[in-house]
């Protein structure tokens, strides 16, 4: 069994049985040590990278046992164009990038060698936990980004003595998640499992956090906090945050609050009054399991701030009926986005008319493509795919998008397929165009594994698969094409395009789904923001854009409210210095989602206007 590689962060001061690191190589490697012996197939590399403000130093001898510490420039290359921590595996094929991705794999790895259900019961509900991206997951956004800054944030005060602790707006989110959390799916079943659990699970041994209690071993027990008897009456609705099993979720929560305890560990009582749901909370998954080990040392680089007293700022006191929740169940797709009234969408389609500032689209710029699929190797035929019905269409789509792309490609550039899938267009790609390096950029794992598949049968070396975040690839490329892209995924694709200077393919998809994120706001172009559209309006005419199934009377609307949103992105790379066209598959049947555009620094001159 070939052995998987990890790559994380760490600081120059690393060396033996310490680490300097980052919250989220901290995370990763209080995973390590829970599995044990059960990743003993997995290969740690603390990166050295540059100091930050807060970081967090661990003593430990399995740190001298099992990493090994190394400069960045001994990463692989497929290391270096992604941000840490990094999961190399399948022979160098597949890199999972970001602390969930990467904490997801390590449990999948682990899963497949022991079957040891209690790793797969981390995954959650139908294996899902944390499987989505941030940008389009606000609980994926919550843990992965918001909730580890905001206690990174926290850390940072300490440095200042006489500063009041003032504890982040995500404190009091996840306190009132807790207190008041979502409905779940079967929840009579949920509660009967439970309850069934906790008659044969004997709780573990109330401790406190005194310097008596810690072992002189190499592991540490986490000891739950015993405050009042208030607290000990304060009953959850759930004991855990996703319901009545502890998942990846709450491993994730769980390390970086027991890192208020390492520090503040005096002052449990101040905290407790503050957040005693998540006190609660915490104290469930350490008398769940008896796994729970922190490592033997743990200090953090600010000083502590021992007698300033806690507070809650008054921009986070919200009153009883504000709903301050993780709202973990929202999320904009184009299906459960509200629907815009007809009058207001006219309305918006005429002005945009009488402005004539939509570029009107040239249909006929992709009609020279074709590939003989009867003679191309069986991997690279899409269906290999198991598309069904859908193949001969799925071949219309990947000739007009590699058509476009051979146009642009040169012997040596770097090709990203972003939103890959099961590497369709990638794998065409990599056929055609062998001097050049493809890389494909997802973040499902079954769409993964499907490509995965296909790319060890055809045996090419020029092929490398990602599992991340779109923002998480971040080396550098010349050409990047995205075939269906959802929602706002095109324009994240465009941004990374055109932040490297880098040509690009992109068919546009679910226009319905676009929203603005913490990344990406809309319209994009400074034309467009000049012409007065207002966002709301903008997402009511994207949602119009999703509206050109044939059978529909709004069908030729939704195609011009389409081509608005895409001269939006046109508009926006041209002000970046690109040559854009705006055109369509061919056969616009092959797909009701038929827009392309097609840019480049360079002029096109190779389409026909």
């Amino acid at each position: 069994m070939s052995m998987t590689e990890l790559y994380l962060k760490a600081f120059d001061t690393a060396t033996g049985c310490q680490a300097d690191c980052n919250l989220e190589t901290y995370i990763i490697l209080c995973l390590t040590k829970h599995i044990d012996s059960q990743a003993d197939a997995i290969n740690v590399h603390l990166v050295l990278t540059e100091n930050q403000k807060v970081h967090i130093t661990l003593e430990d001898d399995a740190i001298a046992k099992k990493c090994k510490v190394i400069q960045y420039e001994d990463c692989p290359w497929t290391i270096q164009q992604c941000s840490l921590p990094a999961l190399l595996s399948h022979d160098g094929l597949l890199v999972h990038s970001g602390v969930c991705s990467v904490l997801r794999s390590i449990l999948w790895n682990v899963y497949r060698k022991t079957e040891d259900p209690a790793i797969l019961s981390l995954l959650g509900f139908k294996q899902g936990c944390l499987k989505a991206c941030a940008e389009v997951s606000p609980w994926t956004k919550f843990c992965e980004i918001d909730y580890p800054n905001a206690l990174e944030t926290f850390f940072s005060q300490l440095s200042d003595p006489y500063e009041s602790l003032i504890l982040p707006d995500e404190f009091i989110m996840l306190e009132n998640h807790i207190r008041n959390p979502p409905s779940l799916f079967n929840k009579g079943k949920a509660k009967k499992d439970w309850d069934k659990r906790m008659k044969i699970t004997t709780n573990a041994e109330i401790l406190s956090l005194s310097e008596d209690n810690i072992s002189s071993d190499d592991t540490v027990k986490v000891a739950v906090v015993s405050i009042t008897d208030d607290l000990e009456d304060l009953k959850l609705k759930y004991p855990f945050l996703e319901g009545v099993k502890m998942t990846l979720t709450d491993f994730i929560l769980f390390w970086c609050f027991d890192l208020i305890w390492v520090c503040l560990g005096n002052r449990s009582k101040e905290i407790a009054s503050l957040l005693p749901h998540t006190v609660k909370w915490y104290n469930n998954i350490i008398t769940s399991s008896n796994t729970l080990r922190r490592f033997n040392g743990i200090s953090l680089s600010a000083g502590l701030a021992q007698q300033c007293p806690l507070k809650k700022t008054p921009t986070i006191v919200l009153p009883k009926n504000t709903d301050s929740r993780i709202n973990i169940r929202t999320r904009r797709t184009r299906h459960n986005c509200p629907k815009p009234h007809p009058s207001n969408v006219k309305v918006l389609v005429n002005k945009f008319k009488d402005s004539q500032l939509v570029i009107t689209n040239q249909l006929r710029l992709l009609e020279d493509v074709h590939i003989d699929w009867l003679v191309v190797p069986g991997p690279v035929h899409p269906a290999q795919g198991n598309l069904g019905d859908r193949t001969q269409k799925k071949c219309q789509q990947l000739e007009n998008m590699a058509t476009a792309v051979m146009k642009l490609a040169k012997p040596g550039d770097v090709i990203v397929d972003f939103c890959s899938g099961g590497g369709h267009l990638g794998i065409v790609l990599s056929h055609f165009l062998p001097k050049c390096k493809i890389v494909l950029v997802d973040n499902k794992e079954e769409s993964i594994l499907r490509g995965m598949g296909r790319i060890k049968e055809m045996g090419t070396s020029n092929i490398t698969q990602y599992q991340c975040n779109l923002d998480f690839f971040r080396g550098k490329f010349d050409i990047g094409v995205c075939l269906h892209g959802c929602g706002m995924v095109t324009d994240l694709v465009l941004e990374a395009c055109i932040r490297n200077s880098a040509s690009f393919v992109v068919c546009p998809c679910c226009y319905g789904a676009i929203q603005n994120t913490h990344t990406i706001t809309f319209p994009r172009s400074e034309d467009f923001k000049t012409f007065g559209i207002q966002s709301e309006e903008y997402l009511t005419l994207a949602h119009a854009g999703d509206q050109t199934e044939s059978s529909l009377k709004t069908t030729e609307r939704g195609f011009y409210c389409m081509d608005i949103i895409d001269t939006d992105r046109l508009f926006d790379a041209r002000f970046h210095g690109y040559d854009v066209k705006l055109t369509k598959l061919h056969p616009v049947t092959c797909s009701p989602k038929n827009n392309i555009l097609i840019g480049s620094k360079q002029k096109l001159s190779q389409y026909k206007t």
